[in-house]
């Protein structure tokens, strides 16, 4: 019935809005919100049974006993008690200074989200475990996939997707115009690489950078949109959301869903608001879509039993290589994925068309690498690439190489997977356990492997920052697929949907459509209320550090400017300023000549202006000019902007 749905797209939603209030009255009204939930299921899972009807044999073996219903209202409050559990430890890991509110606040909303899906279904969820894999119902439990490759067209428009890319983004993303300024300092670094590079500098020799040149290049396409502000960059923000969303549809729908929305919905809400997101415009945002692509093939070439077709190969490879070129950390996702797919094809005897499929993905990389390599030979500059983007990455940047270092690498990184994007760890535990239960054991299998390989890499290396994780949201739409799976079926063994009734859903009329659409709508909202960077939402500028130095600045049309002390605090940005200094700011590298060169900035001179952050600057070339105070993610942050003066005198 979809009144019933309706009422628990209600109660979910009120449930949801409960557990963000104070921690008492969570425990006290949360319940409250679950008893409609709980009538739902016993008005509709066969328990109850109208006088004077005959049984059905087949009915009565869809129906859920007494004892599933007992037993899924247990496992319902043991998942209650392992999120709020989770919640109460994550207080005390969030912040080692104090309670970190808006992060712990984030993490609450994901795992209510779980919660409350847990519990309208756990009684249907019971009944598909215990039910024996025979008959109607074991069919009914497969993936749905057509062999010939005719899938079922998509229920969601691809302008509607793009209208949900462009609210998560908006929304979440510090980049948008609802923010005074994108002040994450990793994202204000490839702004300011990114518009140097249309001054003619040149990455790594002029300018001292650490990720990839394609991550620059996309930021110099961003500058001529807007040259102080990160309007550009919202608008690749939205594309690449849209791209990443357009996958993830396709995929889902790959999986068997009918109705992909939900899930697309949920996947929107998970991956933009998890903590692990940040203040938006990170490498591993943008690389999202590209790996979204192996993925979604991989999962038609196991799911139709095929190998790969013409052209898959290469576009992958193409993926392959602008990822490579962004930031090489994020391919472990691609040994995982081809190892798996080689073995198969070699056990099937299909060694030519691997050979060609290897030929195809390297021609696709090999092809993203030429333009990059011919761009710093004509600037000869190959040489710091190689220095600055491979070698130091590897050996400066990273902890020791030793095993010990890496499997704590390993451990601290599924330390901060469970603290800062515990939605894609839950996605993937239901995504295996789904395919286990239908039987796809490769399509399991496989998925690990690529999860396992994409983790290592990101991780072993020891250094473990918050953004890390974001790359492994690229999992979350197999969860959310899984779940909506499992609520459809649990709704057929339930009783609430039959097989007449599910073939008829797209003949639902157009109010309850459109009713339900706002539901969903609205949980969409709500998961998005999440975001740890509302506190930040329609802010003045006027408040911000960086505007209050530039009211100093603008007076200097000619001035030249040096960030010491810390990343790019977003000055370079705000006021259009140029680095004149290769070393332009504080980078996370132990390198011994950057320190040696910042100091010489100070000691001879060569800026005009220095702004730095909870550093203050030591030199009598230089005075203090404006200090300002300014709260970041909780903590109070002291900015500083000094100008050169006519003492000629060192140290």
């Amino acid at each position: 019935m979809w009144q019933m749905n309706v009422l628990y797209w209600l109660s979910a939603a009120a449930f949801c809005a409960l557990l963000t209030r104070p921690l008492p009255a969570s425990f006290l009204l949360a319940p409250a919100a679950v008893l409609p939930l709980a009538f739902c299921l016993w008005r509709n899972s066969g328990i109850t049974k109208k006088p004077g009807s005959s049984p059905d044999p087949d009915e009565q073996r869809r129906r859920p006993s007494a004892r599933a219903f007992f037993a899924a209202a247990v496992l319902s409050m043991l998942l209650a008690a392992l999120f709020c559990i989770v919640w109460l430890r994550t207080r005390r890991l969030v912040s080692l200074q104090g309670f970190d509110r808006q992060a712990a606040g984030s993490i609450l909303l994901s795992a209510a989200v779980w919660c409350l899906l847990s519990l309208p279904f756990s009684v249907r969820v019971v009944v598909l475990f215990s039910m024996p894999r025979s008959g109607k119902i074991s069919a009914d439990l497969q993936i749905r996939a057509d062999l010939h490759g005719n899938y079922p067209e998509t229920s969601v428009s691809k302008w509607l997707l793009l209208l949900i890319a462009t609210a998560a983004v908006t929304i979440c993303s510090a980049s948008s115009p609802l923010y005074p300024l994108n002040d994450w300092v990793d994202a204000n670094c490839f702004f300011t690489v990114g518009k140097s590079m249309l001054f003619g500098k040149v990455p790594y020799r002029d300018l001292y950078e650490q990720k990839g040149p394609l991550l620059y290049a996309l930021y110099a396409l961003a500058y001529p949109i807007s040259h102080r502000s990160f309007l550009g960059v919202w608008f690749f923000e939205i594309a690449a959301a849209w791209l990443f969303l357009l996958r993830s549809e396709r995929l889902i729908r790959r999986l068997g869903v009918r109705r992909s929305l939900p899930a697309v919905l949920l996947t929107a809400a998970f991956v933009y608001t998890c903590p692990a997101f940040l203040r938006g415009g990170s490498a591993e945002e943008f690389c999202l879509p590209l790996l979204m692509l192996p993925l979604c093939t991989g999962t038609e070439v196991l799911l139709e039993e095929r190998g790969l077709r013409s052209g898959e190969a290469f576009r992958i490879g193409l993926g392959a290589g602008a990822v490579l070129w962004v930031k090489y950390s994020m391919l472990g996702l691609y040994p995982g994925w081809f190892v798996f797919l080689a073995v198969r094809m070699l056990r099937r005897g299909q060694g030519k068309q691997l050979a060609r499929d290897v030929l195809a993905i390297v021609g696709g990389v090999l092809l993203v690498t030429a333009p990059v390599l011919l761009y710093f030979a004509l600037n000869h500059a190959v040489p710091d690439l190689w220095q600055a983007y491979v070698v130091n990455n590897i050996f400066t940047y990273g902890k020791s190489s030793s095993i010990r270092s890496t499997v704590r690498g390993l451990l601290s990184g599924a330390a901060s997977m469970l603290t800062y994007n515990d939605g894609t760890v839950l996605a993937l535990l239901l995504a295996l356990a789904v395919f286990l239960r239908d039987g796809k054991r490769q399509l399991a299998g496989w998925l690990f492997v690529c999860f396992a390989c994409a983790f290592a890499v990101v991780y072993m290396g020891g250094i473990n920052m918050k953004y890390y994780s974001e790359i492994l949201c690229v999992f979350v739409p197999f969860g959310a697929a899984a779940l909506c799976r499992l609520v459809a079926f649990a709704e057929e063994t339930a009783g609430l949907q039959t097989d007449a009734a599910a073939g008829a859903a797209d003949r639902m009329p157009s109010s309850k459509k459109l009713l339900a659409a706002i539901l969903s709508a609205a949980l969409f909202v709500l998961c998005l209320a999440g975001s740890e960077n509302h506190g930040m939402l329609l802010k003045p500028k006027a408040a911000m550090p960086q505007y209050r130095f530039e009211e100093i600045l603008k007076e200097h049309p000619d001035a030249t400017l040096f960030n010491y002390g810390a990343l790019d605090i977003g000055q370079y940005t705000v006021s259009g300023l140029v680095p004149v200094c290769r070393y332009f700011c504080m980078l996370n590298l132990q390198s011994d000549e950057m320190f040696r060169e910042m100091d010489r900035y100070m000691d001879e001179g060569v800026t005009d202006f220095i702004v730095s952050r909870d550093l203050p600057v030591v030199s009598p070339r230089y005075r203090l000019l404006m200090q300002v105070e300014y709260p970041t993610d909780g903590v109070n942050y002291t900015y500083y902007l000094y100008e050169k003066t006519d003492n000629e005198q060192t140290e």
